[in-house]
Parts: structure tokens; sequence; C-alpha cells
């Protein structure tokens, strides 16, 4: 199928009803299954896409041999690695080459029995033998990887080999990944069975389940036990809280320090999604930072500093305590600098004949002759947003001060701002001064409103309109 032909295609299937698309999914998938070769299937799945993307469409999606055999390390798959290889996250792009690497390889004749057999189960609804053969693949799998890995040393020669033969050191990294979340197929198909994500908490009930799932693990594949903790943190809400299990969870004897290395890949995680954020934050301009971007960046961060400071109080670790003070004083820097121009750049939306700072009020009046500018008058509503919605980030960075500071100053430069408006539109005569009045008073009320409340903004209108009712306003 030609290019102009396969994108028209894929329009008008982003296009069809949400009923109609999931129904034309489901068949496309059951003839791929089934071995049709009549369809463009990779075609028609690609444009079928988007009306796959929320959980529950997720869960109504066909299944299909190397779908199910990916459903254990499912909560481990990223959509595009950034940086490096993170034990724990699973890279997407590595799936197919470790699939044909198992189809080709490793385990060829067991691999196309299997397929086949979850071929037929799937296509007569057999949701016992699905099952079954699954949990077979998955185990086959594992050991498959686990074989070849076997003398596989950083530098060794069968290393180079196995990295040549799936295309990078990352994807043989994820393979690892994954046979280490296939050993234990069968505790984790449990936990993610019980854990319907998000779980809003980790309550006695759950840790002592978790703590029942460990216990579960065969002796022999304890060494893959972290990425149990690993699959549980992706299915909280509040994932640092999987912390919380760890005295729950620990062996008779064991202290927080030794259970510590069962979790470490847990924490590492976090860590490096909190100094991900982090990073994003540092490398602002302040001077031109997305407010709405920001905020939300900052909500995440605050979010996990705060919850974090109360996990690593208990694990009694200085390398990782000094990891978390690190981020919040980066965050501190760059808030710190925000806040200090923030003043300045709402200022620059309310215009001045004189130029001079908010204490000198009574030298300056306020210039109606320029007209608003929409991108400055638009920023400024920004910003005061931003100021309104970063106060908790600003407590938990330990700079409440200067957010608290440049609050008053832009407080203070509304109220000159709007006093002096008032008192310049008594005496105005001209439209276009008028509509330019207009319009900066209606900004500094809006910023009234989300800086102080609706209440306080709405008493300013009824002012303004008084003044506008005044003789000496008469058209307004």
């Amino acid at each position: 199928m030609d290019e102009d032909k396969v994108l028209k295609l894929k329009a008008f299937l982003e296009q069809l009803p949400e009923s109609m698309a999931r129904q034309l999914l489901t068949a496309v998938e059951l003839d791929r299954v089934a071995g049709g070769a009549g369809l463009p299937h990779d075609v028609l799945l690609d444009g079928l896409r988007p009306h796959a993307v929320c959980a529950e469409d997720q869960v109504r999606r066909t299944p299909t041999p190397m779908r199910l055999f990916c459903d254990p390390f499912e909560d481990l798959l990223i959509p595009v690695r950034n940086g490096a290889k993170q034990p724990g996250l699973i890279a997407r792009e590595s799936l197919m080459p470790i699939w044909d690497w198992l189809a080709g390889d490793l385990m060829p004749a067991l691999h196309r029995e299997q397929c086949e057999n979850l071929t037929n189960a799937i296509l007569q609804s057999d949701q016992e033998k699905i099952g079954s053969v699954a949990t077979e693949l998955q185990t086959a799998g594992a050991s498959a990887i686990a074989r070849a890995l076997e003398g596989a040393d950083d530098g060794s020669a069968k290393r180079a080999e196995l990295v040549a033969q799936l295309g990078s050191e990352d994807i043989l990294a994820d393979a690892v990944d994954m046979a280490h979340v296939l050993q234990i197929a069968p505790v984790i198909n449990k936990v993610r069975k019980v854990m319907h994500k998000p779980v809003p908490r980790v309550s006695k009930e759950l840790a002592h389940f978790l703590r029942k799932a460990v216990g579960a693990v065969p002796e022999s594949s304890l060494q893959s036990l972290p990425y149990l903790f690993v699959v549980a943190m992706r299915r909280l809400e509040r994932p640092w809280e999987i912390l919380q299990t760890r005295a729950a969870v620990a062996d008779r004897g064991e202290d927080l320090l030794e259970i510590g290395a069962k979790f470490a890949i847990v924490v590492e995680l976090l860590f490096s999604e909190l100094e991900a954020k982090v990073a994003t934050l540092t490398a602002l301009d302040p001077q031109s930072f997305d407010p709405e971007t920001t905020v939300s960046n900052l909500s995440d961060v605050g979010r996990l500093i705060h919850g974090l400071s109360g996990e690593m109080e208990s694990l009694r670790d200085a390398i990782v305590n000094d990891r978390l003070n690190t981020a919040r004083e980066s965050v501190g820097e760059t808030l710190q600098m925000i806040f200090e121009r923030i003043p300045k750049q709402i200022r620059h939306a309310m215009p001045f004949q004189a130029a001079g700072s908010y204490a000198a009020r009574t030298t300056k009046r306020p210039d109606l002759t320029r007209k608003p500018n929409e991108k400055t008058m638009e920023r400024a509503r920004q910003l005061g947003i931003f100021m309104r919605d970063s106060r908790p980030a600003s407590g938990i960075a330990d700079v409440g001060n200067h957010h608290a500071e440049a609050y008053d100053q832009i407080l203070e430069g509304l109220n000159a701002y709007r006093e002096g408006l008032l008192s310049e539109m008594r005496s105005i005569e001209s439209g276009d001064v008028i509509h330019n009045a207009r319009a900066y008073l209606d900004m500094s009320v809006e910023l009234t409103a989300i800086l102080v409340s609706e209440g306080e903004a709405h008493i300013l209108r009824r002012k303004a309109a008084q003044v506008r009712r005044s003789d000496q306003a008469a058209n307004f």
C-alpha cells in the first residue's frame, strides 16, 4: 500500500466512533492471531491505536501470544528510553528484538509450539488454557534467557556476541530484567490481579498480602524478589509508599538496613524520577519559562520530595538522604530566581507614566495612553496562577519566604496600580483611553481574584462600577 493511501486510511480510522473502532480493533487482532493474510494488519492497528490508549481499552485488547508473554512485566514498560538503561524499566522498543531472539535462537521449536497452542486457545476463548499455556511460555522464556546469559559477563566474548544479536547492550539488559520478572511470573501475576492500579495507599491488608507474596517466591528465585517490589510500586498512586512495606516483608531478625538491599532498585527508580524532574526545573529560563508546565512539574517534584522525606528518615542511609537534600536545594535555588523576577514581569503588563518601584506609588500614574498588550497581559495571568499554585512546593523546597515576599510585592503593585487607575478614570474623556482603562482594570481585578479571592475581586468590581456610574466618568 503506497504512503498516500496509508495516510488516508489512518485518517479515516482515527475518525471512527469509539464503539465501532473497538469492534474493528478486535476483529483485526483476531485475524492476525489466526494467521490471516488478506489484511494489512500493521497499518490497521497503527491507525486504530488512538482508540486503545486508555486503561479501559487496554483491558479489552485481544490477547496475542506476545502480549500474554509480556503481561508480568507490563508495569515495567516505558514508551521511550531517555538516557541510560535503568534496572527495573524496560523500553518497549526492546520487546520485538527479544521476542524474535526467543523465537529464532533460544527456543524456536518450543516457542512455535506454545504460540500455536495459545493462538488456538485464544480463538476458542478457552481462558483456562490461555492462562496455563501463557505461564508455560513465560517460564520457558525466563529459563531460555537465563541459559543464554550464562558466562556472558561484562567484557566477555559471549556478551559481545549477544549484544550483536540483539542490537545493543541496553536491549540485553532489558532481557535480564524480563527474565527476573518471568522467573517469578506466577507470584507477579497474583500481585497484579490484587493491586488494581492506581492503588490509593498502602494499607495493613496490602502489606500483609505482599508479605505472603514474598513468601511465595521460590528459594531459587530470591534474586528476582526486588522486581516484585518494582511491580507493586508501579501500581501505587503514591509510589514511594512501597517503602512502608519494608518492615512487614522483612524476615525474622532482618533489620531495615538488611531489607533495604531488596528495595535498592525501587529507591533508585524513585530518585531517578525525582532527579530527572529536578533537572528539567533547573534548566528553566526564569524569564521565559512556561508557567503551566512548570507548576505541574513542581507539583510532581513536591509530592516526591515530601513522600520520600518521610520514608528516608527510617532508612538511615546517608547517601540517599544527601541526594534528597541536593534535590530540595536545587529546586529551591530555581524557585528563588523565578520568584525574584515575577513581580517585575507582572508589573510590565501595567504601564506607568514614570519609571520606579511600587513603593513610589505617589509619584506615578497609570499610562492609559498605551494600548494593552494582550501577550504581556496573558503572561501576567499565567504568572499569577503560577504564584498561587506554587506555594506548597515553595514550602517543601524551603523557599517559602521568597514566595511570600514576591506575593506581597505583586499585591502591593496591584493595589497601587488599581487605585491610580480608579483615580484617573474619573476624568477620562477619550474613547481610546476609556477602552485601555477598562482592559487594565479588568486585568488587575482578575489577578486579584487569582491571588487573593473571588470575594475580594467582587468588592473591587463593585467599586469600579461606582466610578463608572459617576458623572466624571459618564462615558463608561
